[in-house]
């Protein structure tokens, strides 16, 4: 472990070894810088991966610990760590960091607190009042925090949610989160599992579950809960998008949503996506009854049932020939607009079954369209 340190008396530039045995008091004297510069030169690991700078640093033979101090910065193996003051202590190998703790993962997340208490290669650890913000806006909040095997994160009475933006009052809550007495991050199998966990929208429970699990923001194909996202509406009133993610196969799958609203009840949604060799096609749908038709009175929406259904589709059907479809039928003209939760696009009034044919020189194209129109058009 390589480690270049520099103390403000003396300007001192070294490189040593933070493993070297030995307490070393820097003094103002010429021929201590000499001798210090000998004595630790000589036990440098050519292997030596770690860099260390301070503005101070202290070396005790009595207690086998090494103190560095003042705008602290250690680097390895792609790991940053900056403090006020790190102990590195021989005897438990471990590198004590305190005051205005960042450490900076090589994955871009970033964990902060005052105090963390680390394992010489800093692949585990103990943390008090710790945040850890991941590149994916994903943002952990915990009373006490501890790493194991490089890999395992375990949050005790913490907080999963997404950053909130700068312009938000710093006091107001998030969107959506999930507190739960226990969150365990397992990043080599990158899932979050959470034990005495609610949901809780706006900073008020809306949902509890003693245990469940969900990929974590690096997953981009495995079962579990996706990110949720909320409502907020005059005729919708409160609500929370919670998404379920199934991989079926590997060329195909289902995302099934349920939408509970404080005004119009459940709404429920699935898709199901599939991808052939000559083509891929979706089928999509999604409904409810509402509880209250009356909030959208005087438009195609005032009805008990509303719902969407949609499907798309491409294939090729020769070298230089597609054909496809875009359609969608709809309870009322705004469903779409009225529940815009719902995860699949509205295509405006129209769909359409083509078949389109290529060349460099030449191309044809036959669609086929359907249109609906109502009274709102002309309102």
């Amino acid at each position: 472990m390589r480690t270049a340190a520099r103390t403000l008396s003396l300007g001192l530039s070294l490189s040593i070894s933070a493993l070297a045995t030995g307490a070393v008091g820097f003094s103002t004297s010429a021929r201590a810088q000499s001798s210090i510069t000998d004595t630790i030169a000589s036990q440098v690991s050519a292997d030596a991966q770690m860099m260390l700078e301070s503005a101070q640093i202290t070396y005790d033979f009595d207690r086998d610990v090494i103190v560095a101090s003042g705008s602290v910065q250690v680097f390895y193996d792609g790991y940053t760590v900056e403090a006020q003051q790190i102990v590195f202590n021989r005897g438990t190998q471990t590198l004590t960091a305190r005051g205005n703790v960042v450490m900076t993962e090589p994955n871009g997340t970033v964990a902060q607190s005052q105090e963390m208490i680390l394992s010489e290669d800093l692949a585990e650890g103990f943390a008090r009042a710790l945040q850890i913000d991941t590149p994916e806006r994903t943002r952990f909040l915990a009373e006490r925090a501890s790493r194991t095997d490089g890999n395992v994160t375990t949050f005790e009475n913490g907080v999963y949610t997404v950053y909130t933006k700068p312009t938000n009052p710093p006091n107001k809550p998030p969107l959506w989160r999930i507190r739960a007495a226990k969150i365990i991050h397992d990043e080599k199998e990158r899932t979050i599992y959470y034990e005495d966990a609610s949901l809780e929208f706006f900073g008020r429970p809306i949902a509890y579950a003693p245990f469940f699990s969900m990929p974590d923001p690096t997953v981009k194909r495995k079962s579990g809960f996706l990110m949720p996202g909320g409502i907020v509406s005059d005729s919708l009133g409160y609500g929370v998008t919670v998404p379920y993610y199934w991989a079926l196969s590997p060329n195909y799958d289902l995302t099934t949503t349920l939408t509970p609203m404080t005004k119009q009840g459940l709404l429920g949604e699935v898709s199901f996506r599939h991808k052939l060799v000559s083509g891929s096609y979706t089928i999509a749908a999604a409904g409810l009854f509402q509880a209250r038709p009356s909030e959208f009175a005087n438009t195609s929406g005032d009805g008990r049932w509303r719902g969407a259904v949609k499907t798309t589709g491409n294939f090729k059907l020769a070298e230089n020939w597609d054909y496809g479809w875009n359609l969608t039928y709809k309870s009322d003209r705004v469903f779409l607009e009225d529940y815009s939760a719902v995860s699949f696009d509205d295509n405006g009034e129209t769909s359409e079954i083509y078949l389109e044919g290529n060349t460099v020189r030449n191309g044809l194209t036959f669609r086929g369209y359907a249109f609906s129109l109502s009274q709102e058009d002309y309102t």
